[in-house]
């Protein structure tokens, strides 16, 4: 008898033994006749996954099921990307979710069902990542030094503006210009307003005075340097807090009134202020890999200094490479739609081809480089 209880002992042992085993082999085969489903069955079954996530706020399956199906579609349903978004936000993580929203705003722009909390997202992860850097050590420029009065900047950058009187001429590249790029049609534009521009590009005391911290890689170049790494809502964040300070409304220059400034009025010029670019900029042949204190070379015809060279500059305008097509010849502001920004002047690091006046280029809100700053105006 007892001998008899032992056998069925290990007669039971033996069966969950081989219970265990073919749960995992079904397992196993399941997941191998998962692989080999069809690809748009995979699709179907990963979008179902995410979407059961979604409904149960479950980020860490939803941001793993994302990643899979993003092996085999890159078109995914607008509520999964900008879930996957909000989960990179929740984890604290906004590089990746401004990445996912920089895509998402520059595909779908105001069509999109989710633009106007894609923006909201997308400045969250950017304030995110600004903290993140300022905890992860100093700002440059800041240490052992004395940030300068804001009521003197204030003053100071007051006495800086140029008056440009309104006029009109033409914009773009001469159709001789063998350097043209196909975004720089010619066309006439007239400035109906007298406005005013900053004889100089923002210096970086200038800026660390009202922001009280220094972005610049270049903080070395000194305090009359121009400030860079800054991006284009950092700069609207500056005149922001600026003209609460002073009452007045300062901005950054339409594109058609940079290019008139840069023209000294209009003039029929390759460069801001003539057609030799050595007098007139710091660019990649003279700069020495750097920038260099603000109106050391030559100004052009209204006074202004910088603007084909040092650093490039943010303006007010979307960018679209076809809008020269079809702007309004009155005191054009760019096309209504659009993600990226458009950025004028050439900068230390460039060579003489985008250092011409007519030269366009595009950077996303968010792009920061040490090449890239900017210049104030104000109507008068």
């Amino acid at each position: 008898m007892l001998n008899f209880n032992r056998r069925f002992c290990v007669t039971v042992k033996e069966l969950k033994f081989l219970r265990v085993f073919w749960v995992v082999a079904l397992l196993i085969f399941a997941q191998y006749c998962l692989a080999d489903l069809p690809r748009a069955a995979q699709i179907d079954r990963y979008k179902n996954m995410v979407t059961n996530a979604i409904k149960r706020k479950d980020c860490v399956s939803i941001l793993d099921n994302i990643r899979k199906l993003e092996q085999l579609t890159q078109d995914l349903p607008e509520s999964m990307v900008f879930a996957e978004a909000e989960c990179f936000l929740q984890a604290g993580n906004g590089e990746s979710a401004m990445k996912v929203l920089e895509v998402y705003i520059a595909t779908l722009g105001k069509d999109g069902e989710y633009y106007q909390r894609a923006l909201d997202a997308y400045t969250k992860a950017e304030n995110l990542t600004a903290m993140r850097r300022n905890k992860s050590g100093p700002s440059g420029g800041n240490e052992g030094k004395e940030v300068r009065r804001v009521e003197d900047v204030l003053d100071e950058i007051s006495a800086e503006m140029v008056e440009v009187p309104a006029g009109c001429f033409q914009m773009g590249a001469s159709p001789s210009d063998i350097e043209k790029n196909i975004d720089e049609a010619q066309h006439k534009v007239c400035l109906t307003q007298t406005f005013l521009i900053g004889k100089y590009e923002i210096s970086q005391s200038q800026w660390e005075a009202v922001m009280r911290q220094n972005p610049s890689s270049m903080s070395k170049c000194g305090p009359n340097c121009p400030v860079e790494r800054v991006n284009w809502r950092d700069v609207n964040r500056f005149i922001e807090k600026l003209n609460d300070a002073t009452g007045l409304k300062y901005r950054l220059p339409t594109e058609a009134e940079w290019e008139y400034t840069c023209r000294g009025g209009g003039k029929a010029e390759k460069y801001c202020g003539g057609d030799y670019i050595a007098e007139l900029a710091w660019y990649d042949s003279n700069s020495k890999r750097r920038t260099h204190t603000r109106g050391q070379k030559q100004a052009n015809a209204l006074g202004v200094f910088d603007m084909s060279g040092n650093v490039s500059e943010h303006v007010a305008d979307r960018y679209d490479e076809n809008y020269y097509l079809h702007s309004v010849e009155n005191d054009p502001q760019g096309p209504e739609q659009g993600f990226a920004r458009v950025i004028r002047g050439g900068s230390w690091r460039d060579s003489a081809k985008f250092s011409r006046a007519a030269n366009r280029r595009r950077a996303k809100p968010g792009r920061r480089g040490d090449f890239l700053g900017f210049r104030l105006a104000r109507n008068r």
